[in-house]
């Protein structure tokens, strides 16, 4: 039996930085009626280039933050938590019996279904590429479904320094610089389907489309985690009666008026956007 008090509480989402809100921003679409909290660890922004030690030490934070604000579900949309600690947020989830959700497997399972050639490239943080998530998942997912894939993997250091210092426009010399560094390699590989392997990378994908072959399909990690999530939630029966009317908070751990600087660019909006300072323990 769905407990009508869970119905009501509202969808956690966190990643290191602002990345996140591509994610955000296609749970919204999907979920209008639902109340969102959002957090953005920005004081540690980028978790990337860390060890798994404190990127699990990080994860942990984010996560019981939310866990404290009563959330009904996490959806983990920092790629670099999901490929390095997982295990922990799902830990400290399950102590309040709250489901995660997270941005490797769904996307990994939509490459494996759209790949016609049978390779598939992943851009990822240093992390997210150490790890071996996305190529244990695509191996996993292929094997079910009687396939061969063949997966290679880049880590573009370059990415998220810019995308958080607001360079995202594929006119910009910096960002189609960045990508060139790395774009070269999608087409040696021959892959025809692409990962952005982190939330951040959706905002340089005009930049990155414009550098690769038209037949090469981008997956965007962060939206097909927010469709899963929306779509398991709801056959849970774990949404709001309510089709619009949501709220959606947003909790940083650095400037909150950068924060409104650049919220809205991952949005998609030009709606004043405010969010509230949290200090965390070890900060």
């Amino acid at each position: 039996m769905i407990d009508s008090q869970n119905k009501s509480k509202p969808i956690g989402v966190f990643d290191s930085g602002l990345g996140g809100l591509t994610s955000l921003r296609r749970l919204r679409e999907l979920l209008p009626g639902e109340d969102i909290y959002y957090f953005g660890d920005t004081a540690r922004v980028p978790y990337g280039g860390r060890s798994r030690e404190v990127i699990a030490g990080y994860a942990e934070d984010d996560a019981r933050f939310l866990l404290s604000k009563g959330v009904k579900a996490l959806l983990v949309a920092c790629n670099t938590v999901c490929s390095a600690a997982i295990d922990v947020v799902r830990r400290a989830a399950k102590a309040e019996n709250v489901p995660v959700f997270e941005v490797v497997d769904a996307p990994a399972l939509a490459a494996v279904n759209a790949t016609n050639n049978r390779r598939v490239f992943i851009f990822g943080t240093r992390a997210t590429v150490d790890s071996g998530a996305y190529e244990a998942a695509i191996r996993r997912f292929a094997e079910d479904n009687g396939k061969l894939v063949a997966t290679k993997a880049a880590a573009c250091s370059l990415f998220v320094p810019l995308v958080e210092s607001g360079y995202t426009s594929p006119e910009s010399e910096l960002v189609r610089l960045a990508v060139r560094e790395y774009t070269p390699a999608v087409t040696d590989f021959g892959a025809d389907t692409l990962i952005l392997g982190c939330t951040h990378y959706p905002l340089l994908s005009r930049a990155i489309k414009q550098a690769l072959p038209k037949n090469i399909l981008l997956i965007d990690s962060g939206a097909v985690a927010a469709e899963h999530c929306a779509a398991s939630l709801r056959t849970a029966g774990l949404l709001r009666d309510s089709e619009s009317g949501g709220v959606t908070k947003y909790f940083v751990t650095d400037s909150a008026e950068i924060f409104s600087e650049y919220a809205g660019r991952y949005l998609g909006t030009d709606e004043a956007l405010t969010a509230e300072k949290v200090v965390l323990p070890q900060l």
